[in-house]
């Protein structure tokens, strides 16, 4: 199963190109031939590694808003030194 692209500008959904094109070769629209992405981009979207490292950065984000939001820890408080 290949990832879709959407196109922003009209909405046609098409498969990337052949997996031989060179990285900076352009994906554009079939329909309207509007700019889309390069291949390189797409790849590097479309990895494993890539979905990772976006997800662990969204929950990095999240704790750290429910820590502002409670008032607890680094983001929500300063730490006094002990006494």
């Amino acid at each position: 199963m290949k990832p879709e692209i959407i196109c922003h500008r009209c909405g046609h959904t098409e498969a990337p190109a052949a997996t031989d094109a060179n990285d900076w070769d352009e994906i554009n629209c079939m329909a309207c031939g509007e700019f889309l992405t390069t291949h390189d981009y797409q790849c590097a979207i479309a990895s494993r590694d890539y979905q990772l490292h976006a997800l662990s950065l969204s929950i990095e984000h999240i704790i750290a808003m429910s820590r502002s939001k409670a008032g607890g820890g680094p983001a929500g408080r300063i730490l006094q030194p002990a006494a």
